[in-house]
């Protein structure tokens, strides 16, 4: 339960700059964290209240989904790999599962079509299909 809201909390401080004054659903397979959250700062050990404090600076709708709704998190949590034999099969694969798991075919061609049509991400597709220019011109790329 712990590292389940260790995960929530780096994952809501890491992306501080989104996150932060928006309504953020959170989606856990941990039924007790909700409970956690709910409880009385005085009756939880200092490690929780400590985490808690530093989960309150964010708008935070714990909600609790059975672990076989919860595809890509489980699977990927779940991958095991030998670390003396890199596969590049099971990571392609993982890469599959994430991409067919979040977006349908048709939004992946309306997300294809709308980054042709904008001049900056097509441009990036662009240097990274054939690389950077030896020579830039400074005024258009300001990153």
């Amino acid at each position: 339960m712990e590292k389940e809201l260790l995960v929530v909390i780096f994952g809501l401080e890491h992306f501080n700059y989104y996150n932060y004054g928006r309504n953020i659903t959170e989606e856990t397979d941990q039924k007790p964290l909700l409970g956690v959250s709910k409880t009385p700062y005085h009756s939880i050990s200092p490690r929780l209240q400590r985490m808690l404090l530093r989960l309150n600076k964010y708008n935070v709708n714990l909600i609790y989904v059975p672990g076989k709704q919860l595809i890509i998190d489980d699977t990927l949590s779940r991958v095991q790999l030998n670390d003396q034999i890199f596969n590049h099969d099971v990571y392609e694969s993982t890469a599959e599962l994430c991409l067919s798991a979040t977006a349908s075919p048709s939004r992946w061609e309306e997300l294809a079509k709308l980054t042709k049509d904008d001049p900056e991400l097509d441009d990036v597709v662009y240097r990274i299909k054939n690389g950077w220019p030896d020579k830039i011109n400074t005024r258009k790329y300001a990153f």
